[in-house]
């Protein structure tokens, strides 16, 4: 199994948040008031990310997960949240101070254009622009006491299902949009599942230079706890938003941490036809192919 090891202050061990050791501070470091002082560290994520599958353990994972959420919370309440963007100078590391007590402590990496709505630790919601994207995290309950330092590692959240045409781009469809249920686009981050029936949309714009090429399309959602699968819906429209073909998949396959691959015809083909599409189920570290025609 590759992972990429994220180094941000000093060399950390690569565990969960099992991890912990006597923090040294500052007196005088700014926003920790009094309480018992906390260090929290980013040191690994679980596995080399989707779209990266020949990533090394020098890729920066900056670059794929820009955006960070940290929320510390206290029988249900949240009680701290912090976000962070690459660009940061601290990114990954994150430093707090608490009353003595338990805590239940989220942390998410992840790409979206927004942040998740985080007020409660059990309903994590990406919403409008703040789609679901490959994302990682940890949900888990601490017991402070005494100055600490954790070391943090994120695992990957959701399940992928990626399409990929056989066939190319035509001048007139300007769009592909799809629309998926079965995945949720809320997370319960203590489970680390989906929790809502969420009715899922992406939509990918076709510019000119993609005609006459494949496209690859990804969509992203956090898997339930009785998974069974996506119904999705592909569409392609022109200028006007017609629909110029739609195809309908039931029982598409997922797993956290698993690509879910479909390949087949999209934009050269009647509206009525099939376009005979395959899936395969991909893991990141062994790349073992399960296909189904239909």
């Amino acid at each position: 199994m590759r992972k990429i090891t994220f180094f941000l202050v000093f060399a950390l061990i690569g565990m969960s948040l099992c991890s912990c050791q006597k923090a040294v501070f500052d007196d005088e470091e700014e926003g920790l008031g009094d309480g018992v002082k906390l260090q929290f560290h980013i040191t690994q994520f679980e596995q080399v990310p989707f779209d990266v599958a020949d990533a090394t353990r020098g890729t920066d994972i900056r670059k794929i997960c820009p955006h960070l959420n940290f929320a510390v919370y206290q029988s249900g309440e949240r009680v701290k949240q912090i976000n962070q963007t690459s660009s940061e100078g601290n990114f990954g590391s994150f430093n707090l101070s608490l009353k003595p007590g338990q805590y239940q402590l989220v942390v998410l990496a992840h790409s979206s254009e927004e942040n998740p709505t985080m007020t409660d630790p059990c309903k994590v919601a990406f919403t409008n622009k703040g789609k679901v994207t490959d994302t990682f995290g940890y949900g888990d309950t601490i017991t402070v006491t005494n100055d600490s330092a954790y070391h943090i590692k994120l695992k990957r959240l959701v399940a992928m299902v990626r399409l990929q045409t056989t066939d190319t781009v035509t001048r007139e469809a300007k769009l592909v949009r799809f629309y998926y249920t079965g995945g949720s686009s809320t997370l319960d981050a203590m489970k680390s599942v989906g929790c809502v029936n969420s009715k899922q949309v992406a939509s990918f714009d076709l510019t000119s230079d993609m005609v006459g090429k494949p496209a690859t399309f990804d969509i992203y959602t956090f898997p339930k706890a009785d998974n069974k699968g996506l119904n999705l819906q592909v569409t392609t429209h022109d200028s006007k938003n017609n629909v110029l073909v739609q195809e309908n998949i039931s029982n598409v396959p997922i797993q956290r941490n698993m690509i879910t691959l479909y390949k087949g015809r999209l934009f050269n083909r009647n509206a009525d036809s099939k376009g005979d599409f395959n899936v395969d189920l991909n893991s990141d570290d062994e790349w073992t192919t399960d296909e189904h025609p239909f």
